[in-house]
């Protein structure tokens, strides 16, 4: 136990002196703030793909949209971080039936401005920013780079990803063929440029995760 956590430390380290530019890294290996919605099931942790990797995933059993957030600093004052000019790095996939027509789904990711509540304790919405990803069906964990100021949908509205409190991951289908299926996240990092090193040494965290809790 010791022995994983000097190494993590390490990786975490090398990530970091990397890149200091890192403003939010979550690697989807605990259900910390993290939500589902109808129609999923609860969010839970699988070591999915061969070698086993560490994630978060849920389960679907009807048609709508399957939604998992992050509300990191939903009732935090102060908690929420500045994205402009940012990139976001995150990790999905998508398994259920391989149906002709569909080689990929489509998945929406969310970004959430939001402005302080007193007297709620919480987060007013003020926005949103949205991105576009076409994962692959049946491919295990794939790896997406999205530059935030070129949202895919909506985010051009005042202050857009300055007050950044939460996001989140949609699967939204119709077609009763696809279902039931499963999604998961295996990592969420934001910084200032495209990271390929530093992403790699800061995946490696959930994979020394994952080989430790197989072992046990």
């Amino acid at each position: 136990m010791n022995k994983l956590f000097v190494v993590m430390a390490l990786v975490i380290g090398v990530a970091f002196a990397a890149n200091a530019d890192i403003v939010y890294f979550n690697p989807y290996t605990s259900l910390d703030n993290i939500n589902g919605r109808d129609p999923l099931g609860d969010p839970y942790l699988s070591l999915e793909c061969d070698p086993p990797i560490l994630g978060v995933v849920v389960d679907v059993a009807a048609t709508g949209y399957a939604v998992m957030e992050d509300n990191f600093a939903v009732t935090v004052e102060g908690g929420a971080q500045d994205w402009r000019n940012k990139y976001l790095h995150i990790s999905l996939k998508w398994e259920g039936p391989e149906v002709e027509g569909y080689p990929w789904i489509g998945m929406w990711i969310r970004v959430y401005d939001g402005i302080w509540n007193p007297e709620l304790q919480a987060y007013d919405y003020a926005g949103w920013s949205n991105y576009f990803a076409e994962v692959v069906v049946n491919s295990c964990f794939q790896n997406f780079s999205f530059d935030l100021e070129l949202p895919d949908d909506s985010g051009n509205y005042p202050g857009a990803r300055s007050s950044v409190y939460k996001y989140r991951v949609d699967s939204v289908l119709w077609d009763e063929a696809l279902v039931p299926y499963v999604y998961g996240i295996d990592h969420v990092l934001v910084d200032q440029e495209v990271p390929e090193p530093t992403s790699m040494a800061l995946l490696a965290i959930g994979g020394l995760l994952a080989i430790f809790r197989r072992r046990k």
